[in-house]
């Protein structure tokens, strides 16, 4: 099989539907030969919790790019906070600062929430009054307090009325009490160096709360891990940064980037800040994405494949801002055929790469018209299909900093131009 019949035989099955990243503790793939590093502060046993496996190393990033370990939760999570996380990838404090801080927050600040859900407020409480962690004493009595977590939570869950609550409530105890034992395992480690997954106690125990709290769990969290990486001093508890709303658009290809993205590539990313983007009117963000789409990636596409006389006409469509230049392109783009097989399957896997982004587009033009789907959350697709194209690109062996370079070319762009649309209303992520 030539490579155009390779090509069309991966494109032309479709786009993946949308979807959140899994989650779970697992860590990313490093490269073989990468040393395995966890974090330490020496203490007692710390119970009958699994051994965790090791964290993979923290892959070299450049100084302006998001750290490592921050990649990864925010890769892991699939939430995108709405702060910088850029001009931190060689920040180094030291791993026993780290690691204490990974543990605190884990067990006064979100587990407690996980638990609240489940309305064991008391067993919560407990977590709460655990002490700032600094060394083997204070750790101690962290450790003791985790040790009875699951123990109060099921005695607090056989006071309600409802055996599923009894049942739902009891479970989630028990999995908060493990998590927690298990990072604290971690932490006690004598290793002297972090982990990429340093996080991954945090991103188990966000698998237990619901939904809803996720979003201002992590900002907050992250936001306090942000600036200890700044400063290399651990802020206090009451510290929350000052948001700016990410566009939906944005952090679904953000969360779909981190799946399939090297990590390194992926901090190199979150260095752009998509923050205070959530602007514009759905059909606005959908025409400017088409409109990239069908004028550049488009062309790039047919040309890549040897249709260099259509690749030529997509690239003298006039600028897509209207439902009428969207129809021209798109009907421009539809009218490419031939009776060579190869050829034929070139213009079919190009139309197939477009129709993710210009069919979110009509999408969008079908809901003003009827008035209805006009929160952000809608236009979450906006962008999703421009990393269709990485694969395509390296079916016919672009170069990884070439492709590397191009995706972070259509981010910067995006972040640049969305900023200077009109300021939305909503702060949520979703309509209520």
């Amino acid at each position: 099989m030539n490579r155009a019949f390779a090509v069309a035989a991966v494109l032309l099955t479709g786009c993946p539907p949308l979807v959140r990243p899994q989650l779970g503790p697992g860590p990313r793939p490093v490269p073989a030969g990468s040393p395995s590093a966890s974090a330490p502060l020496a203490s007692a046993a710390p119970g009958q919790a699994k051994a965790p496996s090791p964290a993979p190393a923290l892959p070299v990033v450049p100084k302006d790019a998001a750290h490592p370990m921050v990649a990864w939760f925010v890769a892991k999570t699939g939430e995108v906070p709405g702060f910088a996380l850029g001009g931190l990838g060689q920040a180094a404090p030291p791993a026993e600062l780290v690691s204490g801080f990974v543990l605190e927050r884990a067990a006064v600040d979100i587990a407690p929430v996980c638990l609240r859900n489940y309305r064991l407020n008391k067993t919560a409480a407990r977590l709460e009054k655990i002490s700032t962690i600094h060394d083997a004493a204070s750790l101690d009595a962290a450790m003791k307090v985790i040790s009875e977590i699951e123990k109060v939570g099921e005695d607090e869950a056989k006071a309600m009325s409802s055996y599923s609550d009894q049942v739902n409530s009891q479970g989630a105890a028990k999995q908060v009490s493990e998590v927690l034992r298990t990072t604290v395992q971690e932490v006690s480690g004598q290793k002297t160096e972090l982990g990429a997954s340093a996080l991954r106690g945090w991103v188990s125990l966000l698998e237990v709360c619901f939904d809803q709290d996720r979003p201002a769990v992590v900002d907050r969290n992250l936001g306090q891990l942000v600036s200890l990486l700044k400063t290399g001093r651990a802020p206090g508890r009451g510290l929350r940064p000052q948001l700016r709303y990410v566009h939906p658009g944005l952090a679904q290809f953000l969360r779909l980037a981190g799946d399939q993205l090297p990590l390194a590539e992926f901090a190199a990313l979150l260095a752009l800040d998509p923050s205070d983007t959530l602007r514009g009117g759905n059909l606005e963000v959908s025409l400017f994405a088409s409109d990239l789409t069908m004028r550049e990636l488009t062309p790039r596409a047919l040309e890549l494949c040897g249709a260099k006389d259509e690749a030529a006409a997509m690239a003298k469509l006039g600028p897509i801002t209207s439902q009428a230049s969207l129809e021209k392109a798109a009907n421009l783009l539809g009218s490419f055929e031939s009776q060579d097989t190869q050829r034929r399957l070139c213009l079919e896997a190009a139309q197939n790469l477009a129709h993710g982004v210009f069919g979110a587009a009509f999408e969008a033009i079908s809901y003003q018209k009827s008035r209805i789907n006009s929160h952000p959350y809608y236009a979450r697709g906006a962008f999703s299909g421009w990393l269709q194209y990485r694969r395509f690109w390296a079916t016919f062996k672009v170069p990884e900093a070439e492709i590397a370079k191009q995706t972070k070319d259509l981010l910067e762009r995006t972040i640049k131009k969305l900023r200077q649309l009109p300021p939305r209303k909503e702060t949520s992520r979703e309509p209520s």
